[in-house]
């Protein structure tokens, strides 16, 4: 204990500026942030590339929607979607929302329409708002659900000024849609008490100050983002957002730098991309503290942070999830002594307010280092499942001494170490993380089994060879088998991104034990061969192709490659796409986006092509 508190008195902006947030209730968050916008005023709050927004300009804009939104809805609480990009705009539209006493659900552009669509119907929302660029998106998915369309630009001619309709007590903040096991996205009913004791904790525990410069690069949809941006805004620290998905690693690495970013939340799976693209000669001196939370956090994850960044930055490990806010966390630096034998690094203490206990499957709370299911007692849990009375009754329940806080069933697996500190080892349900989101295999398979063809199906996840988790789908078909090609882009239709499956095995039943679950041991290792696929094999001509093919093998651990395989049929993802560009830039040093790779370049035949077409120039 006396380590972790070293540690956390140099968790400071060297500046200072920090005074430790404290609210009479969590639904004085909005007033909060209110009350800082009246302080600073002209102060940079948020920026995106150019696009950049005072904190009294961020406050008149939200205002003037929230009224625009008044004005269609009326006063009465519901929830209102959210169709955003991640940055500013997003910002102004869910404060906007707050300030008029309802609740929002942000939805990522980035996923598919059936899934968005689903989301949308499940939440009731009748009023969509969408950022001007996403209109005609936001029209088709709207109109699935006969739900009104609200472009997120208000009219300049509204009053700027505060509207003074607080929350009522105990009001919903706003619904977090994560991966169901029926099959249809489900809804975390994040009320105010669970959103500001995650905000106040992280900036509290973070000491984030007037300062700091907060990196935003994760999607807004995701509880963790908004949990950090918030703490950015009511600290009256200014938020920065990158877009990954466009720049990758390579730029969220001169981001940092030319940001002077002091405070970096990537997630795990972004930190490792980050590390893989530094340079002897890379320094962010101005990076005081970097948080890892949303997966495993790993022994070697500390040590990559101690080889790649000053001995002024801290390490903060956040074990957390969406429906109990801030559980425990852990300090580092570079003279922290090394963490107990084994590939999790501990995840430390939970906060004074916070109470854990790991189980036995009997009910029996269990020791020092015997391993169980984590379960929280605290004031600032979810309020439950959106719609769903049983399984909320089933993850959260009452005290059984009487008392008014309840317990939640967190599913993780873990245990403690002799020194009190908490170590998270896994799920103790199906449920797998993947690229720091909660993925439901049931959601993937319910998705597979609505493919012509398709019999049956078991999804899990298994790591690669750099330790990285990601799906399998065993799948049984009926009559002719479907190439993956055909599987993979009627998934890409119903799925984002991250829940789709890096290998589709074929399988003729999926065998069972003798008490009729799946018998994952008898399923096959996902062959590291090229999958059956709808393009014929074409080799490498040439050493350019050659050279892209045998990178692609590297990184998709699929071998051989052809020329005209379509990198999201080999398994391929956005991760794996900034890893490819990162691994080819010392032999072809162009800059290439990573959505090139996603997009016009998704062959090794299309890349080599784009990279001679950027070397040659345009045309005279």
């Amino acid at each position: 204990m006396a380590e972790q508190q070293r540690v956390f008195d140099r968790c400071r902006h060297p500046d200072g500026g920090f005074s430790p947030l404290e609210l009479p209730r969590p639904e004085r968050l909005l007033a909060l942030f209110e009350q800082r916008a009246a302080e600073l005023g002209p102060r940079l709050a948020l920026q995106k590339g150019g696009d950049r927004l005072s904190f009294a300009r961020l406050n008149e804009d939200a205002n003037r929607l929230a009224r625009l939104i008044l004005a269609r809805m009326g006063e009465a609480p519901e929830p209102i979607a959210l169709l955003f990009d991640s940055g500013p705009a997003a910002v102004t539209a869910m404060l906007a929302v707050w300030k008029t006493g309802k609740s929002f659900v942000m939805l990522d552009p980035a996923t598919p329409p059936e899934r968005l669509a689903a989301i949308l119907a499940d939440a009731g929302a009748r009023l969509l708002v969408a950022e001007p660029c996403h209109v005609d998106a936001a029209r088709a998915v709207s109109r699935a659900s006969s739900t009104a369309l609200l472009e997120g630009e208000a009219e300049g001619d509204l009053a700027a000024g505060n509207l003074g309709i607080d929350p009522a007590p105990g009001a919903l903040a706003c619904l977090v849609y994560t991966s169901g096991t029926t099959g249809r996205p489900k809804g975390v009913m994040v009320g105010y008490a669970c959103l500001a004791g995650r905000v106040l904790t992280v900036a509290n525990r973070s000491r984030t100050g007037r300062h700091d410069r907060e990196g935003i690069v994760r999607s807004g949809a995701f509880i963790g983002s908004i949990g950090v941006l918030l703490n950015a805004l009511v600290a009256g620290a200014s938020a920065h957002f990158f877009d990954f998905r466009a720049s990758g690693p390579g730029g969220l690495r001169d981001f940092l730098a030319g940001e002077e970013i002091t405070i970096l939340s990537p997630g795990v799976s972004l930190f490792r991309q980050l590390v893989a693209t530094l340079r002897a000669t890379d320094a962010f001196p101005k990076l005081r503290l970097i948080r890892l939370a949303g997966e495993q956090v790993l022994t070697e994850d500390l040590r990559l942070a101690r080889r790649h960044f000053a001995p002024g930055c801290v390490v903060r490990i956040g074990y957390s999830s969406t429906e109990a806010s801030a559980i425990a966390d852990y300090f580092a630096d570079h003279s922290t002594p090394e963490a107990e034998p084994g590939p999790a690094a501990p995840c430390g203490y939970p906060p004074p307010d916070v109470e854990v206990l790991i189980r036995g499957a009997d009910g029996r709370e269990l020791g020092v280092g015997e391993p169980g299911e984590i379960e929280v007692r605290a004031a600032a849990l979810a309020q439950g499942y959106w719609r769903r009375p049983e399984e909320t009754a089933a993850r959260f329940l009452p005290d059984p001494a009487g008392g008014a806080r309840r317990w939640f069933r967190t599913g993780d697996v873990g245990t403690r170490l002799p020194n009190g500190m908490l170590v998270v080892m896994g799920r103790a349900d199906a449920q797998v993380k993947v690229r720091g989101h909660r993925v439901e295999p049931a959601d993937v398979e319910a998705a597979l089994l609505a493919c012509p063809g398709v019999q049956a199906v078991a999804v899990t996840a298994r790591a690669d060879g750099r330790g990285q988790p990601g799906l399998v789908a065993y799948v049984v078909c009926t009559g002719a088998r479907p190439t993956v090609t055909a599987l993979r882009s009627a998934l890409a239709a119903r799925l984002p991104d991250y829940m789709l499956p890096r290998h589709l095995v074929f399988v003729g039943t999926i065998p069972l034990t003798l008490n009729g679950k799946v018998d994952w041991r008898a399923l096959p290792a996902p062959p590291a061969g090229r999958p059956a696929l709808a393009a014929p094999f074409v080799a490498p001509r040439g050493p350019l192709e050659t050279l892209v093919a045998g990178i692609w093998q590297e990184v998709l651990g699929v071998e051989p490659i052809g020329v005209q395989d379509a990198f999201l049929d080999l398994g391929g993802d956005s991760l794996a796409a900034a890893r490819i560009v990162t691994l080819l830039q010392p032999h072809v040093p162009l800059d290439l986006p990573v959505q090139a790779l996603l997009a016009e370049a998704g062959t090794v035949e299309a890349m080599a092509a784009q990279l001679v077409r950027a070397h040659e120039g345009p045309a005279a």
